[in-house]
């Protein structure tokens, strides 16, 4: 709920008109009050909520195509179980299961990062970050957990080390881990 509030704040636009003040009339809106906000990483709280907006999405979006293998994984190894009189595994019933305690636990965790700062300009951007690194966590986890394999066979995709906009710029960041921050003993 809290993270569909916060969406919309990241894309409130200023007002069109000012009221008048003690020092005359209002200054014109910003240029953008009539355009479609968009991302400016050293830019203005409203272009910084943007950027906030399109990074939780691209890691969202990556988290359902690790999803998505996981599970296509899943579904072949329940289809192949049981054949020799053992027990049928129920893969995907418990990623799916994790997944749903997942979403529930994430939302709980960035709902407490935004009642720290509910009442300042920064809340939009402090709950997105909360969801994009929670997102990144859970990727890596669906990575780990259902996509590697117990011996030398290559992954089913790659680790999840760098965010999405550092994949897409085709380099990782000077402070970007070389391992992820949770996966060292």
């Amino acid at each position: 709920m809290i993270l569909a509030v916060a969406l919309s704040l990241a894309l409130q636009v200023a007002p069109s008109s000012q009221a008048e003040s003690l020092f005359g009339p209002p200054e014109p809106a910003p240029s953008y009050a009539h355009e479609e906000p968009r991302c400016v990483r050293d830019g203005n709280t409203l272009e910084l909520n943007v950027c906030a907006l399109e990074d939780v999405n691209a890691e969202q979006a990556r988290m359902q195509r690790y999803l998505d293998r996981a599970l296509e994984r899943a579904a072949a190894t329940d289809a192949g179980s049981g054949e020799y009189g053992d027990e049928p595994t129920r893969q995907v019933e418990l990623l799916n299961a994790a997944q749903k305690a997942w979403e529930a636990y994430a939302e709980v965790r960035c709902d407490a990062q935004w009642d720290l700062v509910k009442g300042g300009t920064i809340r939009t951007i402090v709950l997105m970050g909360c969801h994009t690194e929670a997102t990144r966590q859970r990727t890596h986890d669906i990575w780990k957990d259902h996509l590697t394999f117990f011996d030398s066979t290559p992954p089913l995709l790659p680790e999840p080390i760098r965010t999405v906009r550092e994949e897409a710029q085709g380099e990782a960041s000077s402070d970007a881990p070389t391992d992820h921050p949770d996966t060292t003993g």
